[in-house]
């Protein structure tokens, strides 16, 4: 999918943390547009994406909205910190509008953030995604999903 071809996107999803990253056990957590989900990469080469992450080694214990082009990113770190237990789960949510012009990040219904800069361009060919990636440690964390839902809406005729 390409950003700003006269189609909005919705991407949400209800999400659970099973347990938080620690010093001796890190993860990352990803939600949302991309241009490679390739763990083979380590992700060097994600270079546009619209995100909802959890990286705590780099952001500390908060959900993160993070919009790039080029490789050049526009974070918004917000006061919601994700919970690490078996039993609450928050729901994700990212808009583009069919313009391509920004992107908006919700979390539960409430807007944390909207950018409007590093915003990827029609050119830049993307796909869905959720994943967990461990990057510290040998236990195994778990990212739930209870459910996910991707729309489109095309606002003008092919």
């Amino acid at each position: 999918l390409v950003f700003n071809n006269e189609t909005a996107y919705t991407f949400e999803a209800r999400v659970n943390i099973q347990a938080l990253s620690t010093g001796s056990e890190e993860y990352n957590v990803t939600f949302g547009f991309g241009n490679s989900f390739d763990e083979a990469s380590a992700h060097t080469d994600e270079t546009d994406y619209a995100f909802w992450i959890y990286r705590r080694t780099v952001d500390g214990d908060f959900w993160v909205a993070a919009t790039a082009k080029d490789g050049t990113e526009t974070k918004t770190v917000t006061s919601t910190a994700p919970v690490g237990n078996d039993t609450t789960f928050v729901v994700l949510k990212i808009v583009v509008p069919a313009d391509g012009s920004s992107v908006t990040y919700y979390i539960d219904g409430v807007e944390k953030a909207e950018h409007e800069s590093n915003v990827p361009a029609v050119t830049d060919r993307m796909g869905i995604g959720l994943r967990i990636d461990k990057t510290v440690g040998t236990t195994q964390r778990e990212f739930r999903i209870d459910w996910h839902r991707f729309t489109t809406t095309r606002t003008a005729a092919r």
